[in-house]
């Protein structure tokens, strides 16, 4: 048994989380009081824009810095979401029809396009083995002041795609500074192969 000095509630030791820091080897919150903690520390967090910054910085540092443990955390959230969503559609009456009819109207909106695009260009980066982390679409809209990088135009929501400077066929990595806002139709005349004359690498 150990003592949670939040709720003030003696619990067995299952429920508090590990904690190599402490000599117990035991988290001193029990785990519902860590949860609540952490919630409460993220919204309050969340409400400043340089503190959201400097948590996603951290983020990317860290992913840069350990690939093989971001990919195999991908690759385990791919497997359950796999398996959840297979054990629903053999469950559930009708889930699949639902589904397939929720997932085709989201994939016609705008960010339904985009969102689609970029996981596709994720997954050809993974599988050429380059280099990828996540990509913020609305942060490189906002960095580019939605003008397309080919035509020099304003790009509106509806008609905007990411282009890759390098592109990945060529061993680009699927990273922000390797993308650019691009019209879906001049992405796609400039073609998937080839690398513009003069490369705008955001640093």
């Amino acid at each position: 048994m150990k003592h949670c000095p939040k709720c003030d509630t003696t619990k067995p030791t299952g429920m508090f989380g590990p904690n190599k820091t402490k000599r117990s080897g035991l988290d001193n919150y029990c785990r519902t009081c860590r949860k609540e903690y952490g919630a409460n520390w993220y919204k309050n967090g969340s409400e400043d824009p340089e503190w959201m910054d400097e948590r996603r910085a951290d983020a990317r540092a860290w992913a840069k810095a350990n690939p093989e443990k971001v990919r195999a955390g991908n690759d385990r959230l791919k497997e359950y979401r796999l398996k959840y969503y297979k054990e629903r559609r053999e469950n559930e009456p009708g889930y699949r029809e639902e589904s397939n009819r929720s997932t085709y109207k989201w994939r016609k909106t705008p960010k339904g396009r985009a969102s689609r695009a970029n996981t596709k260009a994720a997954e050809e980066a993974r599988k050429r083995d380059n280099y990828r982390e996540p990509v913020n679409k609305e942060e490189i809209m906002r960095r580019d002041n939605y003008i397309c990088h080919i035509c020099k135009k304003r790009v509106s929501r509806a008609k905007m795609s990411l282009d890759h400077l390098i592109p990945i066929l060529h061993g680009g990595p699927h990273t922000s500074w390797n993308v650019a806002v691009a019209h879906r139709s001049c992405n796609s005349k400039r073609g998937a192969g080839r690398i513009p004359a003069q490369l705008r690498l955001h640093i």
